[in-house]
């Protein structure tokens, strides 16, 4: 699942504020961020998120906003 939050994402302020969040800029342009054991998201300073390990449609609105509040923080 592909989503665009419609700003700009600030990746380094975000992988030191929040747990669970893995970024090595030599190896991967993007941040991972593991929201639950089974739900994990791609990070880019465009503001695109990949989304990943949904199992069904009903969780991706859920799953969007989540990640939204999280970067808020």
């Amino acid at each position: 699942m592909l989503a665009d939050i419609g700003s700009m994402i600030d990746i380094e302020k975000v992988a030191n504020r929040l747990d669970n969040v893995i970024y090595e800029p030599e190896q991967f342009p993007g941040a991972i961020f593991k929201l639950n054991k089974n739900i994990t998201t791609l990070l880019y300073a465009s503001g695109k998120i990949v989304i990943l390990g949904l199992r069904n449609e009903t969780t991706v609105v859920e799953t969007i906003e989540s990640v939204i509040e999280k970067l808020k923080q």
